[in-house]
């Protein structure tokens, strides 16, 4: 398991946020080089974001990933890392949590999961990716997915219902 990883997935899937790839001279095995002595995957990557090249980037990422540290590579929920203490508190969106619970409580009440969520099922509807011409339609079904309380049931009945889903926009 990696935070890293599981911190960009997030990001990316859940917030709609892009993360750019690693400068390619990058190695990023360095993470896992054997110490003197023993460390959590968190120490080693905190250690790793001290350098400012890797930090760019690693502050988006890590600390999403680390709420979900309890559990390992195939998801076995452990409370060590290499016989140490697991750390699993985080943050996510500029909200700090204690672990995985705290990162489910704080991304089902953003803003922004909530907007990608609206973005995501929209081009999953209409079976076509995103385009500048549906701006309006977004914000037509976010404004309404908010006033619902964030009901996924009122999301699909806005989307279907919408003009734009029965209605073949412009190619482009």
């Amino acid at each position: 398991g990696s935070p890293t990883l599981r911190g960009k997935f997030i990001r990316e899937s859940l917030m709609c946020l892009t993360i750019p790839p690693p400068p390619p001279d990058v190695n990023t095995a360095v993470v896992d080089l054997p110490t003197d002595k023993p460390m959590t995957r968190r120490q080693r990557l905190e250690a790793h974001m001290t350098v400012e090249s890797c930090a760019v980037c690693h502050k988006f990422m890590d600390p999403l990933g680390f709420p979900l540290e309890n559990f390992d590579a195939i998801g076995k929920y452990r409370t060590t890392d290499n016989g140490l203490p697991v750390d699993p508190s985080g943050s996510f969106d500029g909200v700090n949590v204690v672990d995985a619970n705290g990162l489910g409580v704080a991304a089902s009440q953003s803003v922004t999961v909530a907007q990608c969520l609206v973005r995501k099922y929209y081009a999953y509807a209409v079976g076509h990716q995103e385009r500048a011409a549906d701006g309006s339609v977004l914000n037509t079904l976010a404004t309404a997915f908010k006033a619902s309380g964030f009901k996924m049931r009122d999301l699909v009945l806005a989307v279907v219902t919408h003009d734009a889903f029965s209605t073949a926009a412009p190619q482009p």
